[in-house]
């Protein structure tokens, strides 16, 4: 995992916070370190989800991200369920498309891009 340091160097004009190739590439040390038990999150996350998980469901993580979550998720439910993915930035779904073995051997998994705009409420994604 690369360290995070995005914002190390002194920059005479900071530019808009976003979730590109840069950010995507430190995104994972950059919630270790900056969100408290982090690790204990994820782990209870899995746990939560593996006992009310039901066959024939699907579990979404709307922003995905790097996958962190959803790696957890694939790895404590047991149940027959598909997963899915949604994140609006391509940076962070090809981050998780290559995540080591974050995906392999479910066949029941997506990765969606999504934009940012709110998705009404009688429609579905596909």
């Amino acid at each position: 995992m690369k360290r995070d340091e995005l914002f190390a160097k002194k920059e005479t004009q900071i530019g808009g916070f976003n979730f590109g190739e840069k950010t995507a590439e430190v995104f994972d040390d950059m919630l270790d370190r900056s969100v408290p038990l982090y690790t204990e999150l994820q782990r209870m996350i899995g746990e939560i989800a593996a006992e009310f998980a039901k066959d024939g469901t699907a579990i979404y993580d709307l922003g995905c991200s790097t996958g962190i979550t959803m790696a957890t998720l694939m790895g404590a439910v047991r149940q027959d369920v598909q997963f899915v993915g949604v994140d609006y930035s391509d940076a962070m779904l090809a981050r998780a498309r290559c995540a080591p073995g974050a995906f392999t051997g479910w066949s029941a998994k997506r990765l969606a891009r999504k934009s940012r705009s709110p998705w009404p409420c009688s429609s579905r994604s596909s």
